[in-house]
């Protein structure tokens, strides 16, 4: 008994001096800060939970621009930071109540679906009116991620055809931008949705019930591997449906912002034994226009260099890169890039 309230005692010990020191460390930085006459600048950048990908790219991107003991901006060959920046990477689970964070000034800014910012901003969603959502401002496309359309081998169906009569689960459940991309596939197909019903579940809830049959498809977005998908698919034989080549030329041409061409690579499962082709949903790094010009301007500086640039690409093979911007992304119904970015794209050339 005596060890066992030793062993306690020594983890609560250690855990207690890791944050006795991570204190020190902020402490010191604003101290420091405050002795070179300069403000310690607090950036967060939020996402929501899409798998690991979208925390995997905030997270490179939040270390990248940091510079929290510099009083100059400064750029190796490796990275390129603002000065006394700390930029923090988190996540959770509501979009509706991220949106509503930046636009309240409660978080600096957050990376998301740009249907969804392109909704909010034009008041076209119900659920977002009564903020004052016009203040959203682009800092930058980030990533596009595929939609994966799943169904177990015995499930009977083989395309999307099949579709009505069926129970589709959308995972995780709080994202509910897949239920709006997965209708505009069905649309792109003169499929009416009114036969089909939709759950939203977690992860376990969906791979038990599609195991069951209670639902027999899957639809998930997020970078391959996705961890629930890898580990259905090494304890039960799934199937990846493909869309037509004609389909999503249709759906890029209707939303030609919103959406990307993608693969779901060879081999990316166990069972996946050819390239499967879907859709990419585009994501953007948002601010509110309240943010100040010169940090924005440096971040989006800071997010181009070449260093972070390839370690973008490095994490996620779909990351946008500033060459494929589109300059009449700024004429999008009024959506508009910060004050900040433009300066930094017109000065180099994107637009």
């Amino acid at each position: 008994m005596r060890c066992f309230i030793k062993r306690i005692f020594k983890k609560i010990y250690h855990r207690s001096i890791a944050v006795l020191a991570v204190l020190i460390l902020l402490f010191s930085m604003v101290a420091w800060a405050q002795q070179k006459d300069d403000t310690l600048i607090i950036w967060r950048i939020a996402s929501i939970k899409t798998g690991n990908a979208l925390f995997s790219i905030s997270s490179s991107i939040a270390a990248n621009i940091s510079l929290p003991y510099e009083t100059r901006n400064s750029c190796t060959s490796t990275h390129c930071g603002v000065r006394s920046l700390v930029a923090l990477a988190r996540t959770r689970t509501g979009i509706i109540g991220l949106l509503r964070e930046v636009v309240l000034g409660e978080t600096e800014s957050a990376i998301l679906p740009l249907d969804i910012v392109y909704a909010a901003y034009n008041n076209q969603l119900i659920s977002l009116q009564g903020y004052p959502y016009q203040s959203l401002r682009l800092l930058a496309p980030v990533t596009s991620l595929p939609v994966h359309i799943i169904v177990h081998e015995q499930s009977g169906i083989s395309s999307i055809d099949d579709v009505p009569g069926n129970v589709v689960a959308f995972v995780p459940d709080a994202d509910r931008t897949a239920a709006t991309h997965f209708n505009r596939i069905l649309q792109a197909y003169n499929i009416d949705n009114s036969n089909v019903e939709y759950v939203f579940l977690n992860s376990q809830e969906a791979k038990a019930a599609l195991v069951n049959d209670d639902v027999q498809i899957l639809v998930m977005t997020g970078q391959d591997p996705i961890p629930e998908i890898r580990d259905l698919d090494r304890e039960h034989k799934i199937i990846f449906l493909e869309l037509h080549p004609k389909q999503v030329e249709k759906i890029l041409k209707d939303w030609p912002y919103f959406y990307t061409r993608q693969q779901i690579l060879t081999n990316s499962y166990t069972n996946q034994y050819s390239n499967t082709l879907t859709l990419g949903t585009s994501y953007v790094w948002i601010t509110s226009e309240e943010s100040d010009a010169q940090i924005v301007h440096d971040m989006v500086r800071a997010l181009w260099h070449p260093g972070t640039r390839k370690l973008l690409r490095s994490l996620n093979p779909n990351a946008t890169m500033p060459e494929n911007l589109r300059g009449d992304l700024l004429l999008i119904e009024g959506l508009k890039y910060h004050r900040g970015a433009v300066r930094y794209y017109q000065d180099n050339g994107y637009f």
